[in-house]
């Protein structure tokens, strides 16, 4: 396994530290609630959650978010 140099960071430029910023943070976040928000299981326990994110509204999103990851990944 060959472990990245102490400046390894510095290979980086602004645009993909940004990518893998919104890749980690908002947008794995969201692919998971998307996903749980798919769910007619969990839909009807949470009738909270089910109001402001109703399944086509979480199909919707974790499409995009899914374009999200095949357009991250393909720049690499």
């Amino acid at each position: 396994m060959d472990w990245p140099l102490e400046n390894g960071w510095n290979s980086y430029n602004s645009l993909q530290l940004l990518a893998y910023f919104i890749t980690v943070f908002i947008a794995a976040p969201a692919a998971l609630i998307t996903g749980l928000g798919m769910s007619p299981a969990l839909s009807t326990r949470f009738h909270r959650t089910s109001s402001v994110l109703s399944i086509q509204l979480a199909r919707s999103l974790h499409f995009l978010v899914l374009c999200w990851f095949l357009s991250s990944s393909s720049s690499t």
